[in-house]
Formats: structure tokens, sequence, C-alpha cells
């Protein structure tokens, strides 16, 4: 994949800039012990603030604008799309090669081919009760032009956790989780702060 496709564009970068800025800014008022005044300076000149309380909550509705505005911009980066892609390509493979071991565990003793392209992605067409999937396996039975089919029920739960290594490793690669979740999970430790 090509590095300029792995980059945010200016535009996020400047979105996600100052979403981090006043989210630390909150973060940092509360950690810090930081209390507004009545008496405010600014560019030289003090002026009386009857509600200083005010302050914080503008705070909070700017940093709302930010989440929502970085979501915008986030949704529609090419970085997104092409990693969303990848991941969903790599799981694919995985559950390809999960459910290809499945199947040449439960043909028949002897056979050692199949014939046919059985992918994760189709088997949602064949579920059963919500606990399996059902597969019907073409294979040649050693005479010429003979096949026979056997009907392979394929338990959901083998699938079951095999993802969270593939997680595991795009959240920690390269800059996703930096670049895109961490101004998230920012946010969201961020946002209780304010009541307590």
């Amino acid at each position: 994949m090509s590095n300029d496709v792995l980059e945010m564009t200016d535009a996020t970068m400047r979105q996600r800039r100052s979403l981090m800025v006043i989210t630390l800014i909150i973060i940092l008022t509360y950690h810090g012990g930081v209390s507004f005044s009545n008496e405010l300076k600014l560019f030289g000149t003090s002026l009386k603030v009857k509600n200083p309380d005010v302050i914080l909550s503008f705070i909070y509705v700017a940093q709302a604008y930010f989440v929502w505005r970085f979501y915008q911009y986030f949704h529609l980066e090419k970085t997104f799309t092409a990693l969303r892609n990848q991941y969903s390509k790599e799981l694919g493979l995985k559950f390809d090669s999960i459910l290809q071991a499945h199947i040449f565990k439960s043909l028949p003793k002897g056979i050692s081919t199949f014939m046919g392209s059985y992918s994760y992605s189709d088997l949602s067409r064949t579920d059963v009760r919500g606990k399996c999937y059902e597969v019907n396996v073409e294979y040649p039975t050693g005479e010429v032009d003979k096949h026979l089919f056997e009907l392979i029920s394929v338990p959901k739960k083998i699938f079951r956790f095999k993802s969270v290594p593939i997680k595991f490793a795009f959240v920690f690669r390269g800059k996703i989780l930096t670049d895109f979740y961490l101004p998230f999970v920012l946010v969201l430790y961020s946002i209780p702060l304010h009541f307590l």
C-alpha cells in the first residue's frame, strides 16, 4: 500500500489538531486543578466575569463541535477506507483458511482434495439455526469424472475470537491508533471530568 494513501489529508489533520488541543485543555484543567476566577485578562485588558463556570461549559461545546468535524473528515479519509479494506481482506483470508481446514477435516477418510472454492464471506447465506453454517462440498471419488457431494456443518464457534490477533495488529500497526483512535479515546476520557 502506498505511503500517500496512509497519510491523512491536511484538512483532517487540522480537525484532529483542534480536537486534541481542546480535549487536552479539558483534561489539564481538571487534573491541574485549574479554576476560572471572576477576573479574566484578555489582550492586556481585565474583564470581569460574573459566572466563570460558563467558560468551561463553552470549552465543552467547542469540543463537541471539533469531535463532530473530525468524525466527518475521519470517514472521508482514503486512509481509513484503505485500512478498513486491508483489515477485511486479512480477516477474510484467515477465516477462509479456517474454513478450508474444517472442510478437509470433515471429508470422508481417504479424501485429500475437494473441488470448488469456499469462502467465509459466502457462509452467511447458509446460516442454520444461528449455531452453524452448512456447506455442500464436491469432491472426486477417484473414478474418472465421478464426483460426490458432502453436506458439511461448520460451527460458528470455530471463528470466534480468531479475529482478535488481527484486530490487535491493526490497532497497533503504524499510525492507526495515534492518528485515528487516540483523539476519540481522549474525548471519552474527558467527558465525565465535567461532571466530577
